[in-house]
């Protein structure tokens, strides 16, 4: 049963919000989410999703913490899927926009010193969140993948 365009279109820009949140630390702006809205229908990035893909990204539009560890986990394991897509898509998004691209555009201080102190923070960081997901997601990929689902059969993930 397919959805209708208004529901559509209200999970998509709740995807948006939800990974610009995670992203960049900030809301979106009506521009953002209509080029997003606009790329994922051509695109097709919601007909080509995978029923754990969609469990993914259903679980990472939640909150910014679990989407943290649902990039974690999906950069090791999926990354070729429906969330890492949708972030790096948003990403090229916001990098042409303001106020966003001021964000990502920014240089952070300090030198070499502090640039090897923030890679350590973000390594750890992501090691940190990246096992607590492989011990419910990887199991439930498996799980999925057994049992023979392929396809995201529901109506909405947001």
């Amino acid at each position: 049963m397919p959805m209708s365009t208004e529901k559509t279109d209200a999970k998509i820009d709740g995807e948006c919000l939800a990974l610009g949140r995670y992203l960049f630390n900030q809301e979106v702006n009506e521009y953002v989410r209509d080029k997003y809205r606009s790329a994922n229908a051509m695109l097709e990035l919601g007909n080509t999703v995978g029923h754990f893909d969609a469990l993914l990204v259903s679980i990472a539009v939640r909150h910014p913490l679990l989407a943290k560890a649902c990039d974690a986990y999906a950069r090791f394991f999926v990354p070729q899927g429906a969330l890492r897509k949708k972030m790096v898509l948003l990403l090229a998004i916001a990098e042409v926009t303001p106020p966003t691209f001021r964000f990502l555009d920014a240089t952070d201080s300090g030198g070499w010193f502090m640039f090897f102190v923030r890679i350590m923070w973000k390594g750890m960081g992501m090691v940190f969140f990246l096992l607590p997901a492989l011990f419910v997601l990887l199991p439930l990929q498996l799980l999925l993948k057994m049992i023979g689902f392929t396809r995201w059969k529901g109506e909405s993930h947001v």
